[in-house]
């Protein structure tokens, strides 16, 4: 079995910054768990946001098509 790279909060956190400029609704990292072998679900201040680990690695060199479909799985905190 090979072994996941991990990343931390730096490498999403530039991943995340890519992403506000399409959605400034997404908030701040707060947390991330590794939810698969091929995501990690990263919590935020206001919400949640799920990433794939390729889009992690591929951070540098994403294009633009890809950082909107990072945008687009921004999912705000329910409102009570």
């Amino acid at each position: 079995m090979m072994k996941t790279p991990e990343y931390g909060e730096t490498e999403i956190g530039e991943v995340l910054s890519k992403a506000r400029k399409r959605d400034k609704e997404i908030g701040e990292y707060v947390s991330h768990t590794v939810s698969d072998e091929d995501y990690y679900t990263v919590n935020l201040t206001n919400g949640k946001i799920l990433l794939f680990m390729a889009e992690i690695k591929d951070r540098h060199k994403l294009l633009s098509d890809r950082v909107n479909d990072v945008a687009a799985r921004f999912q705000p905190s329910k409102k009570i």
